[in-house]
């Protein structure tokens, strides 16, 4: 479970800070949700504590950590013999997964894409 002031990663929003944690009645049922401040897209979103989990919310990756993913990064070869569909699904579902490694995985993949071809930024 998060405190307030806590520091969290929010699969497909961002970084943001847990702001409070309050009990609300949604639907006729009171359960405790976490006040999440995203400030990247200037957003505030409640999510209930339960599901935390099971939406990738996950605790910031220190600094150590990511130095040993961009090193195992580096080494990593990625099939592009996949078809596009295919690949789309799957970096869809890494992305909301939440998990650092997928996501620098899915970093690497764009970066020799755009190598290869010009990648299109919207």
């Amino acid at each position: 479970m998060f405190k307030i002031g806590d520091k969290i990663f929010y699969p497909m929003h961002g970084a943001g800070e847990i702001k409070g944690i309050e009990n609300k009645e949604v639907l006729g049922r009171t359960q405790p949700y976490y006040l999440i401040n995203i400030p990247i897209s200037n957003l505030n979103v409640m999510v209930p504590v339960k599901n935390a989990q099971k939406l990738g919310i996950r605790p910031l990756t220190d600094p150590t950590r990511l130095d040993e993913i961009l090193i195992t990064l580096h080494e990593r070869q990625i099939d592009s013999d996949i078809p596009w569909k295919d690949r789309f699904k799957i970096i869809m579902e890494k992305i909301k997964s939440g998990n650092i490694q997928d996501t620098a995985t899915i970093y690497k993949y764009l970066l020799d894409r755009s190598k290869e071809k010009n990648v299109k930024y919207e």
